[in-house]
């Protein structure tokens, strides 16, 4: 058993993939979490599992992600990570927000990666190390027209970290615990979200033309690159209870 253990979100594709990818390449454990079934690249990989979940069924969550962080699953880890990933883009103004899809973001994008990072805290040893990476955007703290759900459901997840620090800290339940929290934005990161938004319509999303202008000049980021900086927060010792951090930073 790996000292090392990670839950990793959205592992089928793009920075969950890289990020699973670079764990592994350090020693970790790591089960990956996605829709589909695991990735070519990491099914049959030493020290990968997987768990096809849809994380928008809650129902679902609790039966398959329930078990695996509980403090018996947990035991004999001395460093554990969650790396909440896995999200959601329904481009549309508010007007046209469909509830159905809205409520599918919310979940994805916030409340299940609250969810989890309470459970293993819960879960772990008094004698672990937890290091917990909430991944952010800028449209966390900045509004973008037709990303209503999304930004609101990143906004969510930036609060949700550090209530969780706040309550790591004012809570007896928690103490004891090695905790380092952080809400980390990758840039602009050369994935399928960013075809998305390169082919919404126009009148959805008026800001299409500055995304298409960063992949036609070769600036959107590499997975690799934020895959490595998110292993670093994973193995850093003695970080701060809750911080933010952008890519390159």
């Amino acid at each position: 058993m790996s000292e090392n253990f990670a839950i990793v979100t959205g592992t089928s594709r793009g920075l969950g993939l890289a990020v699973a990818g670079e764990l592994l390449s350090r020693g970790w454990t790591v089960l990956g979490v996605a829709r589909s079934a695991a990735p070519s690249q990491l099914a049959g990989a030493e020290g990968y599992s997987h768990a096809a979940v849809d994380l928008a069924d809650s129902a679902a969550v609790e039966a398959v992600l329930g078990p695996v962080t509980e403090s018996s699953s947990l035991a004999g880890h001395g460093r554990i990570a969650l790396v909440n990933n896995a999200g959601l883009l329904d481009i549309a103004p508010i007007h046209k927000l469909d509830l159905a899809a809205t409520g599918r973001s919310l979940a994805v994008n916030a409340a299940v990666p609250a969810w989890l990072a309470g459970r293993v805290l819960a879960g772990a040893a008094t004698s672990a190390r937890v290091r917990i990476v909430d991944v952010s955007s800028g449209a966390a703290t900045s509004a973008y027209p037709g990303w209503g759900a999304y930004c609101a459901s990143k906004a969510a997840l930036r609060m949700f970290g550090q209530v969780l620090a706040l309550e790591h800290e004012e809570l007896d339940e928690h103490r004891g615990l090695d905790v380092g929290l952080v809400s980390y934005s990758p840039g602009v990161v050369d994935t399928t979200m960013q075809g998305q938004i390169r082919t919404a319509a126009l009148e959805d999303f008026p800001r299409r033309a500055r995304f298409e202008a960063l992949h036609a000049d070769g600036e959107l980021v590499d997975a690799a690159l934020p895959a490595r900086e998110i292993a670093e927060l994973l193995e850093a010792d003695r970080p701060p209870l809750w911080q933010e951090r952008r890519f390159g930073a």
